[in-house]
């Protein structure tokens, strides 16, 4: 089992953070397996959801940017030899 430590979570927060990327990576808690979630800064976007259900509300959001904090969570750990497995709607994931 791969376990990520807090100054992981901060390197990835702070690369995130370079890219201009409004994200933010939690730990959700560390009994049995960690468990991380993305919070999104601006707009209150639910990360991973169905869009049409926020599509009006957030009609003027860029919404690529989803794909961009995906890429940079998964290369992160890719290069730390972890790989990212996501939860039904992407907002939650663990590391395997």
């Amino acid at each position: 089992m791969n376990i990520v430590s807090f100054n992981q979570v901060i390197e990835l927060n702070y690369l995130i953070e370079k890219k201009d990327l409004p994200f933010k990576i939690h730990i959700r808690d560390s009994c049995g397996a960690q468990s991380f979630y993305i919070e999104e800064l601006e707009n209150n976007i639910l990360i991973g959801t169905d869009k049409d259900l926020n599509a009006e509300k957030n009609k003027d959001v860029d919404v690529a940017t989803d794909e961009d904090i995906y890429d940079t969570i998964e290369a992160y750990f890719k290069n730390n030899n972890m790989k990212v497995v996501y939860h039904e709607n992407k907002h939650n994931f663990t590391i395997k």
